[in-house]
């Protein structure tokens, strides 16, 4: 969990047909071992904490021809140190000295597990999170998606319900498509009960309408970019012409293209640019023979 472009010394290698019994050395000199940030024998001696890790790949057969090894997203959008189904040793504390060379044994003991019960039917791609009053978890198999990767992939999004909406059945709102990486259980535009958010969000006289960020993280990377990629995949229909109009056929959502926002900050609003230039005819209509760009994007 320290490991970072400022973190601890780490190092690794690829495995294959990794058993309970196999060996696995992590050893200075050896071609196949990749480090960061200084090779083993530059290791100052000193007392230190080690532990081994274990990060599970998966192999994808994908409909482009190429057959790649990749981390399959468990949920948690591609933070591997909690990636349900790696594993781990207990941490040790040693004396190294890569002058007087020795070994460390490292047992792989640990598997990390759910932290809730998986019921039938369900996967742990884009995670599962449990409704609340304000805040709707949404999950689909993406058809094309799945095409492309070659098994069943998935895609989610949290979905921000506005005050108001179970009282007045009759109403639909427009809706907000907040991009940017993975957010897990959070809700959309910071959202968190009694925080400023939810005071405006219930404040009297103000706008009501629907937030939606996505939950999209891919073999690769935390966050689809929400757009067609050769390497990725087609993430950007997926989104478009699958998850929203799903979307739309469970919330009261006005399914036209002048109700949806786009917004975004960082990544983000790279993300509400790209979906703007790729999906134009998605996002924007003319109203009353009157030309009017009737999609907002806010980008920061």
């Amino acid at each position: 969990m320290q490991t970072d472009v400022r973190g601890v010394p780490f190092w690794g290698k690829d495995v294959f047909d990794m058993t309970s019994e196999s060996v696995v050395e992590i050893s200075d000199g050896d071609m196949a071992v990749a480090g960061y940030p200084i090779e083993i024998s530059e290791l100052p001696a000193g007392e230190y904490f080690v532990q081994a890790f274990v990060n599970v790949y998966t192999t994808f057969a994908r409909a482009d021809g190429h057959t790649i090894l990749m981390h399959d997203d468990t949920g948690d959008g591609q933070w591997f140190w909690e990636s349900v189904g790696n594993a781990k040793s207990k941490t040790k504390k040693i004396y190294l000295d890569p002058a007087n060379p020795g070994t460390v044994k490292l047992a792989i003991t640990e598997v990390i597990m759910p932290d809730y019960e998986l019921e039938p039917g369900m996967v742990l791609q884009q995670g599962n999170y449990s409704d609340t009053e304000w805040v709707k978890y949404i999950k689909i198999k993406s058809d094309v998606v799945s095409e492309f990767w070659g098994k069943d992939m998935y895609i989610g999004a949290n979905v921000l319900l506005p005050e108001g909406y179970y009282d007045n059945p009759d109403v639909y709102y427009p809706v907000i498509y907040y991009q940017g990486h993975f957010p897990g259980g959070s809700a959309p535009v910071g959202f968190r009960v009694n925080n400023d958010v939810y005071k405006f969000w219930n404040e009297e006289g103000n706008a009501r309408f629907i937030a939606v960020s996505f939950r999209d993280a891919t073999p690769y990377y935390d966050t689809s970019y929400s757009v067609d990629s050769a390497n990725s995949g087609p993430y950007g229909t997926a989104i478009t012409e699958e998850l929203i109009p799903y979307l739309e056929s469970q919330f009261r959502m006005i399914p036209e293209k002048w109700a949806r926002i786009l917004a975004g900050g960082s990544t983000g609003g790279w993300e509400a640019l790209a979906m703007k230039v790729f999906y134009p005819d998605f996002l924007e209509e003319h109203t009353s023979g009157i030309p009017m760009e009737s999609t907002s994007i806010i980008i920061s």
